[in-house]
């Protein structure tokens, strides 16, 4: 029971900080967030981040099944994405693993050798790194058998690359993108 109740002061406490930031969907919860601090492991908080956004709690946050090929997820990630990556248009889809994808995006097209998930979130990222009215996705890790995707605005990344509980798996390319333009993000 004590192992339960920590349980839910992690995610209280981490729900709190998220909705701080204004990237909670509140009314997916069934509790009410505490704030309070986040003292806890970073393991302990990775896990009960996979758990909101599994729960839907997460504005812009994903659950996709770990089987689900690239061709069946670029509809419903670039959605997600918004703004000109919804103009992304899939022309060809071949082959299994690696698949490969033949996509068109602002008058241009490109072929894209997938093997899974984390490649198009990938591709994606850096097909749209530069545009600030596209959000970037970040691999959370995985949670009952799906794999936990956030897509978030420019701007609040380089906040949440701050926070203890944000360990995305794409760490290293989302860094990248929120050092964004000379300038930072604006939007």
């Amino acid at each position: 029971m004590a192992r339960a109740k920590k349980g839910e002061a992690i995610r209280s406490a981490l729900a709190a900080r998220i909705g701080e930031l204004g990237l909670l969907e509140k009314d997916k919860l069934d509790f009410v967030p505490r704030a309070a601090p986040l003292r806890f492991s970073a393991a302990e908080l990775q896990g009960e981040l996979l758990r909101l956004c599994h729960q839907g709690a997460l504005e812009g946050g994903l659950s996709v099944a770990l089987d689900v090929r690239p061709d069946e997820l670029v509809g419903p990630l670039t959605y997600a994405l918004g703004g000109t990556a919804t103009r992304l248009k899939v022309f060809d889809a071949r082959g299994d693993s690696p698949m490969e994808l033949v996509v068109s995006f602002e008058g241009t097209s490109e072929r894209w050798e997938l093997e899974g998930i984390d490649a198009l979130v990938h591709n994606l990222n850096d097909l749209y790194r530069t545009d600030p009215e596209v959000k970037t996705a970040a691999v959370l890790g995985d949670f009952e058998d799906m794999r936990q995707l956030w897509c978030l605005g420019k701007k609040p990344l380089g906040r949440l690359l701050r926070e203890p509980f944000f360990e995305p798996l794409n760490r290293r390319q989302l860094e990248q993108i929120a050092s964004g333009p000379a300038d930072g993000w604006t939007g």
